[in-house]
């Protein structure tokens, strides 16, 4: 089997450093959440008959959902680097944009998830811990990503106003953080008052545009985290799960290829379709029997209690690194 330190290097146009691609990902997200909502208060004051404002609120509300949570994956790109050439241009689009997913926020989350890159699926993996206890279809829906979401807000604080923060290993220099933990807390402040301006002009702009769709994105982010790993292992080209279909490519913008991701974190997401086919011929995942799923509808099952979130393998020679998520 091939080994993750043999990886097939990636062509230069693949690997190329991030460009201006990465804001219409920025675009695409706000956009998916802005638009229904607007198009579901339409609805609402136009549309008379009860029955026909329910079958076309419910797809506006799973779409702008899907714009929440976007938003909230914008972040993660942008504390990637992959959002702008420019790394701080990158990082505080990621702050400032999914700071509008509200309780989110996306510097607590990227220490935990730096980890998770280094020791996917171990022991010493953050999500491990986190995710493992839930283990039933609902929990992960309704309980995982408020659980996550609370550790995320713990770390930012002690990041904001610790005086010691204890992680090694940090994505950034401590100070930066703190930095980025402090914005970040600004931001989300910047949008709490737009959307409690919003609410006190009009209360059903508030509830049917951005409450609604905050409600739908507990449960749409919660199942992802464990289609991307739920069933997985640590070994080499297996630790995470793609699901490549072309409707999860365009409704995800590239981010459903989640164990490309992995390999190549530089990467942006809108060129992981262009990697997966490129590794797809290099047969690498037929080589490491690789989890790829290529259906639509056949993702949802990854969430179920049929497929366990790894409990955490041990890999040798893993360094023991993590804030323990047993207090949050």
């Amino acid at each position: 089997m091939v080994s993750i330190a043999e990886r097939p290097r990636l062509p230069e146009h693949l690997r190329t450093r991030p460009d201006s691609f990465g804001l219409v990902f920025c675009a695409y997200a706000l956009l998916l959440f802005l638009i229904p909502g607007a198009l579901g208060i339409w609805v609402l004051k136009g549309v008379s008959s009860l029955s026909l404002t329910i079958i076309l609120l419910v797809p506006l509300w799973l779409a702008g959902q899907q714009g929440i949570h976007l938003l909230g994956m914008v972040g993660h790109e942008g504390l990637h680097g992959n959002l702008h050439r420019n790394r701080l241009i990158s990082v505080h689009l990621g702050l400032f944009l999914s700071s509008m997913a509200i309780s989110y926020l996306v510097t607590g989350y990227f220490v935990t998830h730096w980890h998770h890159h280094l020791y996917t699926n171990t022991e010493d993996d953050p999500d491990v811990e986190a995710c493992s206890r839930f283990q039933t279809f609902l929990s992960r829906c309704f309980l995982s990503r408020m659980y996550l979401t609370k550790i995320y807000r713990k770390n930012t604080y002690r990041l904001a106003f610790g005086r010691e923060f204890p992680i090694d290993r940090l994505p950034f220099e401590l100070q930066q953080l703190r930095t980025y933990a402090r914005l970040n807390l600004l931001y989300q402040l910047f949008w709490i008052t737009a959307y409690a301006a919003i609410g006190f002009i009009d209360v059903m702009w508030l509830l049917v545009a951005i409450v609604v769709p905050h409600l739908g994105a507990v449960a749409g982010s919660g199942i992802r985290v464990y289609v991307e790993h739920a069933g997985t292992d640590a070994n080499p080209g297996r630790e995470a799960r793609s699901f490549s279909s072309r409707f999860w490519t365009i409704l995800f913008f590239g981010n459903n290829l989640h164990l490309e991701h992995h390999l190549y974190p530089n990467v942006p997401c809108h060129r992981l379709p262009a990697v997966h086919e490129w590794l797809k011929k290099q047969g690498f995942f037929e080589s490491n029997a690789s989890y790829i799923e290529i259906g639509n509808a056949a993702v949802f099952k990854y969430a179920s209690a049929s497929y366990p979130y790894s409990l955490g393998d041990v890999r040798i020679d893993a360094e023991p690194a993590l804030l323990s998520t047993s207090d949050a």
